[in-house]
């Protein structure tokens, strides 16, 4: 297992395990009052159940294109004194630079709110909308981003 800390501002973890699982983890480094904001994901594979379940919904051509070598953004979130100010955006950029991966998604609610305007202003583009999880009564936004090597 190979760790890596780069310290800046916005503090990152990235783990790559064994067998190529890459694990990533941003933070904003100074949490004094009254807070800060965080970022993590994982690399998307098959027979885990967030990649399975998206992949039904996108169908074998889709699936192939943006599943292959996927990271997946998982959460994204800043303390609400603190929004406002771009720990989002960077935080998001954070995360997704260097990246051994091709493409990233994510899944947000399918309502209007300022992480989803952030997606859309950092180049993410739906690709399934109003999409149902099994079990979960509201709906869906699933979003990709191509992702460029060594930058978001």
């Amino acid at each position: 297992m190979k760790v890596m800390r780069i310290p800046r501002l916005l503090e990152k973890i990235l783990v790559i395990t064994s067998t190529g699982q890459v694990f990533a983890a941003c933070w904003r480094a100074r949490f004094r009052a009254p807070g800060g904001g965080f970022v993590y994901g994982c690399t998307s594979r098959a027979g885990q159940w967030w990649y399975d379940v998206v992949a039904a919904g996108l169908g074998p051509e889709q699936s192939t294109r943006w599943l292959n070598s996927a990271f997946e953004m998982i959460e994204l979130a800043v303390m609400p004194p603190m929004q406002g100010q771009g720990i989002g955006g960077r935080l998001h950029d954070r995360l997704l630079v260097g990246l051994p991966h091709s493409t990233a998604l994510l899944s947000t609610m399918q309502v209007e709110t300022s992480a989803q305007r952030l997606y859309y202003q950092r180049g993410w583009t739906p690709l399934l909308e109003n999409f149902y999880f099994p079990g979960v009564g509201d709906p869906y936004l699933v979003m990709g981003l191509e992702l460029k090597s060594g930058a978001a």
